[in-house]
């Protein structure tokens, strides 16, 4: 898969609009209690005319959207994880900042408001590998504890729109070895391979999947107690050493797949630039710099 072709141009709105109509389709109420998505950098009466979508707002990215003559610039990530004390040129945030107010470029950030949605980044990479019958996982241990009531002892409480990690059935049963070759296909490329834990020939039919650091679930309570919601392979990305391992010997028969963040996060930047295209008619370009933090590995050192 190829990253963007800019669109033709359609219209001219304002940021009080293009926030208004974001917050309706992803409500930052909705996110997570340590995540602050929403208008980070900009004025309500600013206008927009052109948006540039990315998964990180990096230096190079705040260049890229001057350099195509975008006002508006919608990423996945925050510019802030933390609370920040300081906004001089010394930093590179106090930079993008400094560079953005001056340029008025308006910064929104999506991030778990947006994952919880079905335009978000696993309910998107699962559409991708055209899997049926999508849902939540929470909505999968729902139906799961009323089948096995007696046996299940967790208590749900989570909203059942909730599609930060979904599971799906492949068209088709496949091998790990050509879900991997396919998967690889669909995502953007970038010099962090896709890693895989399991028999090449394993056939696979349900998979579940959380784009984004995603090995919190692997050995959870919900986990262990529907056999893994009764998956044949996960996906996600950010998978570390020991989770790993020890979610290998709990459950042999599934299978992992790494999926670098960047590339698995991509995908949902297609669905918002459509939304609003359709919506409010202003033209979207998706970023071509890829901000995957790791730009070679040990097997370019072989060729």
């Amino acid at each position: 898969m190829g990253l963007s072709k800019p669109s033709e141009k359609l219209a001219k709105t304002s940021v009080e609009l293009v926030v208004d109509f974001l917050d309706k389709l992803y409500p930052v109420k909705n996110s997570e209690i340590w995540d602050f998505p929403g208008l980070t950098i900009g004025s309500n009466d600013w206008e927009v005319d052109k948006i540039l979508y990315a998964v990180d707002p990096t230096i190079e990215v705040i260049n890229e959207a001057v350099e195509k003559n975008c006002n508006f610039i919608f990423t996945h990530h925050p510019l802030f994880f933390q609370a920040q004390h300081q906004f001089s040129s010394a930093s590179f945030r106090g930079r993008i900042v400094n560079q953005l107010i001056d340029k008025r470029i308006s910064l929104y950030c999506g991030h778990t408001n947006v994952d919880k949605s079905k335009d978000g980044a696993s309910f998107g990479l699962a559409k991708e590998l055209n899997l049926k019958n999508i849902i939540s996982l929470d909505n999968y241990a729902d139906n799961y504890a009323k089948v096995n009531a007696a046996d299940f002892q967790v208590k749900r409480t989570t909203a059942l729109d909730n599609y930060l990690a979904v599971s799906g059935d492949l068209k088709s049963e496949q091998t790990l070895e050509e879900l991997l070759k396919n998967l690889s296909l669909l995502i953007p490329k970038t010099p962090s391979p896709l890693r895989c834990s399991g028999q090449k020939n394993k056939k696979i039919k349900k998979a579940v999947i959380i784009s984004g650091s995603g090995d919190y679930i692997l050995n959870s309570n919900e986990a262990i107690q529907t056999n893994f919601f009764g998956a044949d392979v996960f996906i996600s990305s950010d998978l570390r050493h020991h989770p790993v391992l020890d979610f290998r010997q709990t459950y042999p028969n599934v299978a992992v797949i790494d999926v670098p963040h960047f590339s698995g996060e991509y995908i949902c930047l297609r669905n918002i630039k459509d939304n609003i295209e359709k919506n409010l008619g202003v033209i979207g370009i998706l970023s071509n710099i890829i901000t995957d933090p790791y730009n070679f590995t040990s097997l370019d050192l072989a060729k």
